[in-house]
């Protein structure tokens, strides 16, 4: 069987496109582990099948997907926050996802699976925010901002617009400032929902946050809740982001790629 050549994308500070040797086809979003430099090895994405290059390429490692996990979609965001900001692909990557997650084999069991705790409590709003919540659309995409100050009734609307779709089928990304946050949002949500959302953020341990990482992307799970990175969290089944307190600073990122969530938030959908 004669070799094909693939780019594929490393987390490196630079644009981290190489080019590389396999002996079988590869598809758009696989992952791969390949030799970088004289003694490491990374884990970057296969972006597309190339020509053979005139030079002398190295051999793909192995492939760490039976099949694609990161979506056309998701690529193109990728490409299109490093073009906004004005950041190279390979140090994009690096700074959405972390290498150790990229690297790492999908779990043979979730400890962070669906389990319904309790009978979920229904959600009635107020007549204001039932107004709001019926301004949403929630088929194709559209973009809203709510107003109101904390303990205002946000988080009711946010609940009623979770179930319905969830009743599609769908699920929400719920994205919050500060870590600190989630525990009693957790809390929060389990006793109206009647199951815990899962949760991605930075200061999980990394069995933790690679159970989550893979329950979201085999869509095993409709909730998932987190910090700026959970933005990046690849799903093909999103039905609704929420970027709670849209306005505070850290939602910005200051390192490569210095971006604003809110921003891309809303170019993902």
């Amino acid at each position: 069987m004669s070799s094909k050549y693939f780019d594929i994308l490393l987390p490196v500070p630079t644009d981290g496109v190489y080019t590389y040797r396999s002996a079988q086809a590869l598809l758009s979003g696989q992952r791969v582990l390949v030799p970088f430099g004289s003694k490491r090895s990374l884990a970057g994405i296969c972006l597309k099948e190339a020509v053979k290059p005139e030079f002398d390429c190295k051999d793909i490692t192995e492939v760490l997907d039976d099949a694609p996990c990161f979506s056309p979609a998701w690529l193109e965001l990728l490409q299109r926050l490093a073009d906004y900001y004005i950041a190279p692909l390979g140090a994009t990557l690096h700074g959405v996802i972390s290498q150790k997650i990229l690297a790492a084999k999908p779990p043979e069991h979730h400890e962070a699976e669906l389990c319904m705790q309790a009978k979920p409590e229904p959600v009635t709003l107020l007549a204001e925010q039932a107004a709001v919540a019926a301004n949403i659309a929630l088929d194709g995409y559209s973009t809203h901002l709510i107003q109101g100050i904390t303990g205002s009734g946000k988080t009711e609307i946010y609940l009623d617009l979770m179930q319905k779709i969830m009743a599609k089928g769908k699920q929400t990304l719920y994205l919050v400032p500060e870590i600190s946050l989630t525990p009693q949002l957790i809390d929060r949500l389990a006793a109206r929902l009647g199951f815990k959302p899962l949760v991605y953020h930075s200061k999980l341990t990394d069995k933790r946050r690679n159970e989550a990482f893979w329950a979201w992307v085999r869509n095993e799970h409709p909730l998932l809740l987190g910090a700026r990175s959970a933005l990046f969290v690849p799903s093909e089944h999103i039905g609704l982001i929420i970027v709670d307190e849209e306005h505070e600073s850290s939602f910005k990122q200051e390192e490569t790629p210095s971006y604003h969530l809110r921003d891309m938030a809303v170019l993902y959908a």
